[in-house]
């Protein structure tokens, strides 16, 4: 049985997803074995064969909007995503999908700014703006 995950918690989610799928429902799952984009999966303290399972690759990165003044507004793709202070580093960074990206920042006092953004799948953006 192949079932495709992404994401960060792609381990978690295709252990929970397979746990339910299968007789194991309710027992501790272990990662038996990684090979490249395959994972098998196998129950704790049962004989049964490992389940194998395709992990998809991931599709999208971060942005780590440094914008001063921090009460600046972001809008991506013509999308509200919130303030500034809300995504300007660890943990706080936003995550968009691989590709191209309009951002648009309005300062607090209506002040404008718009950039195209390429986001690379699996790396971080500093976005950086002074007003």
């Amino acid at each position: 049985m192949k079932r495709r995950i992404a994401g960060p918690a792609a381990i978690t989610l295709l252990a929970v997803t397979t746990v339910a799928s299968t007789p194991l429902f309710g027992h501790r799952v272990r990662v038996v074995h990684r090979h490249g984009h395959h994972v098998h999966f196998g129950a704790v303290g049962h004989v049964h064969h490992p389940r194998v399972v395709r992990v998809a690759r991931v599709n999208y990165g971060t942005v780590d909007f440094n914008v001063r003044p921090q009460k600046s507004r972001i809008y991506v793709d013509g999308g509200y995503l919130g303030i500034a202070d809300d995504f300007n580093g660890y943990p706080q960074k936003a995550r968009l999908s691989a590709g191209r990206h309009r951002v648009r920042v309005v300062s607090p006092s209506g002040r404008v700014e718009v950039r195209t953004i390429y986001v690379a799948a699996g790396r971080e953006l500093n976005f950086n703006l002074t007003f």
